[in-house]
């Protein structure tokens, strides 16, 4: 991982690590992730049916997402507190971001409070 941001993230002083997140949306997928693909297999080893919808919270840069697709899971729904790692999400085919849910609301502005 960028020890950079994480070490901010880390070592920050405040409750709204959002900042954080936004400035690290862009370069955050610069890590091999090996994890989060045993994580989405072995789930998928114990669920009979593929099609139940997947929510991902705090799916950062939709990596994780993508983890779950490459397990052969159909409906995989993202959210995260940063508007800006959930717009790299969303650039990924096949995951739908879920953005009136807590990583923006219905105006398109971040949600504050969270």
């Amino acid at each position: 991982m960028t020890g950079t941001y994480l070490d901010k993230v880390y070592s920050a002083n405040s409750t709204d690590l959002r900042p954080f997140y936004a400035q690290w949306a862009q370069s955050y997928e610069g890590n091999d992730y090996v994890t989060l693909l045993r994580i989405a297999a072995a789930l998928a080893r114990h669920v009979k049916d593929l099609s139940i919808p997947i929510l991902n919270y705090g799916c950062g840069t939709g990596i994780s997402g993508q983890a779950f697709q490459e397990a052969e899971f159909l409906t995989i729904d993202v959210v995260d507190i940063s508007g800006e790692m959930v717009d790299v999400a969303a650039q990924k085919k096949g995951l739908s971001t879920l953005g009136g849910v807590c990583a923006r609301n219905r105006t398109g502005r971040d949600n504050e409070g969270l």
